[in-house]
């Protein structure tokens, strides 16, 4: 007899939007005990709306990167947007460009920071003009070493694959699949290499961020462009494309912050810490991730809310004293 699926972490938080065509498990006990823990007014993730995580967030790349004062930043696994639109209005970066397949939350982004900027008592200006609502820029693609390298071949795979996965906030609707079980409110971020693609199929929400739905050639253009003027690396809880978002940033000796989440132990079975320890747990991801510094000083600090809050952080290249001077 198969095992039944997990429980549908929506349901639990009180909704779940497919109903009976969810694949995952709808137990109203457990539903009901959500509901009654989150009827507190504490969000169900460590106790912190996860929109006041963003801002903390910005808050320290703010304090750590000097306001991002003429910043070029990518946003790598962006999700639907929630910190590139902060970075945007929030601190001096010259601009916010979102890596990550998935469309984003644009218009409800937007109408959000219009409202914060018309309730403020004192508009600022910027120029002389009125404060508007600055955007980030959104290439949907999967963030991979042969994207950033700009191999046409696997960024058009990457772009492709990202129009032909597809996502859904509510859960992952049944199919005539291989029946395994994925979680639906995490992302289909998977490796894009050379020598293929992989991906679930998810359900599409096609109707968000049409703007971001760019030929390749505009998207490879961008890419270029956005790659060749990145300033700094961020990243909030990227998922699988956490490795990645390191890696660029510490081989082109960039400034960086990446709060990691999830580890993918099974997806990333060869990371070893330097005693040569597997890593399965949070913690050591955030070591592994501090261990791969190379010339660049790494730290990790701790944001000011509860659950997965440590941030593995650099302030770019550090020059050896003995390396020569470049004219």
């Amino acid at each position: 007899m198969a095992d039944p699926p997990p429980p549908c972490r929506h349901f639990t938080r009180g909704h779940c939007r497919l109903g009976d065509a969810c694949r995952f498990t709808h137990d109203p006990s457990v539903g009901v005990r959500a509901r009654s823990t989150t009827k507190s007014g504490r969000s169900g993730r460590g106790g912190v709306d996860p929109r006041k995580k963003v801002q903390l967030f910005t808050d320290f790349l703010r304090e750590t990167f000097d306001d991002l004062r003429d910043a070029r930043v990518l946003d790598v696994a962006g999700g639907k947007g929630a910190l590139a639109f902060d970075v945007c209005n929030r601190t001096s970066a010259t601009g916010v460009t979102v890596i990550d397949p998935r469309p984003m939350k644009r218009d409800a982004l937007r109408a959000r920071w219009t409202r914060w900027l018309a309730s403020r008592t004192e508009v600022e200006k910027r120029d002389g003009a009125a404060v508007t609502v600055r955007e980030p820029e959104h290439l949907r693609v999967y963030w991979t070493r042969e994207v950033w390298e700009g191999r046409e071949r696997a960024v058009r795979a990457s772009w492709e694959l990202a129009r032909s996965s597809r996502w859904c906030v509510s859960g992952l609707v049944a199919d005539s699949g291989d029946g395994k079980y994925e979680d639906g409110a995490k992302s289909a971020r998977v490796r894009v290499s050379e020598a293929g693609i992989e991906a679930p199929m998810d359900a599409l929400d096609a109707n968000e961020d049409a703007e971001s739905d760019a030929t390749f050639e505009e998207t490879f253009e961008a890419l270029d462009e956005a790659i060749k003027k990145c300033t700094h690396v961020v990243a909030m809880h990227p998922d699988q494309a956490t490795d990645a978002a390191v890696d660029f940033a510490l081989e082109r000796g960039l400034p960086f912050a990446v709060v990691p989440c999830c580890v993918y132990s099974k997806e990333f079975s060869t990371r070893r810490l330097r005693s040569g320890e597997r890593v399965s747990t949070h913690d050591q991801l955030v070591t592994y991730l501090a261990e791969k510094a190379g010339i660049a000083d790494v730290r990790v600090a701790e944001l000011p809310f509860r659950g997965k809050n440590r941030v593995v952080y650099s302030l770019g290249r550090v020059r050896s004293s003995c390396a020569p001077i470049e004219n």
